[in-house]
C-alpha cells in the first residue's frame, strides 16, 4: 500500500507534468485548482472550487479560479460541461466517458464508454456535417438516494446482496 506522502508526491509530479506539457507556469493557485478538479469522481463548479480552496488560500479570488479554469480548458487539461441546471462543471478526467447525474442529490458519476457500448450516429446527422464529439448524459436516481428513500427495486437489492 502506498503511503500518503508517496501518493501526494505522485500527485504533485502529475500536476507538474501536465502544466509543463501545456506550457503553463506553475503557481500555488494553479496547483491547488488542478488538484481539486482532477480528484477522482469530482465534477466541481468554479464556485465549488473556490469554496473548497478559500479556507486554505484566503488570497485566492473567484476571478482567479474562473480564469485558471478557462486557461486549463483552453490547454486541454480539463473539460467544461453544463450540468443541466444552468451551472458549468469541470472534469479533469480527459479520457472518453459519459456521465450519470442523480436528479436528487445532484452527484455526477462517471460512466465508462465500455459500459455504454458504441453510440450509433444517426445518418441524418452525418448528412448535415462532421461529428467532432459525442456526449451522453444519463439522469436518474442514484442507489444511495433510492436506499435512503426506500425506493430501491427488489432486483437492485438482490444485486447488491441486501435482499432478505
Amino acid at each position: 500500500m502506498k503511503s500518503l506522502a508517496t501518493t501526494r508526491n505522485n500527485g504533485q509530479a502529475r500536476i507538474r507534468e501536465a502544466m509543463a506539457r501545456a506550457g503553463l507556469r506553475l503557481t500555488a493557485s494553479r496547483i491547488a485548482i488542478f488538484r481539486i478538479v482532477t480528484e477522482e469522481g469530482v465534477h466541481p463548479s468554479a464556485e465549488e472550487v473556490y469554496q473548497a480552496l478559500s479556507g486554505e488560500m484566503p488570497s485566492l479570488s473567484r476571478d482567479t479560479v474562473y480564469r485558471t479554469l478557462g486557461t486549463f480548458e483552453e490547454a486541454g487539461l480539463v473539460r467544461k460541461f453544463p450540468d443541466g441546471e444552468g451551472v458549468f462543471r469541470y472534469d479533469g478526467k480527459m479520457n472518453l466517458h459519459h456521465h450519470f447525474t442523480c436528479s436528487r442529490c445532484r452527484t455526477i458519476f462517471d460512466v465508462g464508454v465500455e459500459e455504454t457500448g458504441d453510440v450509433a450516429i444517426p445518418e441524418t446527422l452525418r448528412s448535415r456535417g462532421s461529428i467532432e464529439s459525442v456526449r451522453l448524459e444519463f439522469r436518474g436516481i442514484c442507489l444511495s438516494c433510492q436506499a435512503r428513500n426506500g425506493e430501491m427495486k427488489a432486483d437492485e437489492r438482490l444485486t447488491r446482496g441486501d435482499l432478505s
